[in-house]
């Protein structure tokens, strides 16, 4: 397949930038899969709002894989080895979370963690040269920028803990 240039700009996204996107990506999913899951008996809101960042992720991560093959930039014997190798868990200390200090501290990092994902995205955009690359990395910059949103929105002071009698409910 051709793949249209824009001379205007110098090219970032073929090969190593899809493969990196790719990463970037799935290494978001595997984090916010992971806050979904700590969050679980403390804030049920919040953790369903991260399963859904997780599986978002999960749906770029697609699309984009998608898009570089079809433009044969990566084959799909690489992208299932980068997938296998993303696919971990990080590790953490204390999983579960038990307070509103642990709470805010984790949403905050998650805040953090998708600004500079936008960021990285925006750059990404700003580099581009590939054109058929531009409609979805303009996608994702507008889903990031709602991720963000999201997740400010999301702090504890805005969302009610589950009384204790029915977080046993919710867990049972």
């Amino acid at each position: 397949m051709l793949v249209a240039l824009d001379s205007k700009k110098t090219a970032l996204l073929p090969e190593e930038g899809s493969l990196r996107a790719i990463a970037h990506e799935a290494e978001g999913g595997a984090l916010y899969y992971q806050l979904s899951l700590r969050f679980l008996a403390y804030q049920p809101a919040v953790s369903r709002l991260f399963d859904i960042l997780a599986d978002e992720c999960r749906e770029r991560v697609r699309s984009l894989a998608h898009t570089a093959e079809r433009m044969q930039l990566v084959e799909r014997a690489t992208l299932k080895a980068n997938a296998q190798v993303l696919a971990a868990t990080p590790a953490c200390s204390h999983f579960f979370v038990t307070d509103e200090a642990m709470a805010s501290r984790l949403i905050r990092e998650a805040q953090q963690r998708a600004e500079q994902s936008l960021a990285c995205y925006r750059f990404w955009f700003g580099l581009n040269a590939v054109t058929a690359w531009q409609p979805l990395l303009k996608e994702i910059v507008e889903q990031k920028r709602a991720e963000c949103r999201l997740i400010a929105e999301s702090v504890p002071g805005n969302l009610p803990t589950l009384s204790p009698i029915l977080s046993e409910r919710c867990i049972a």
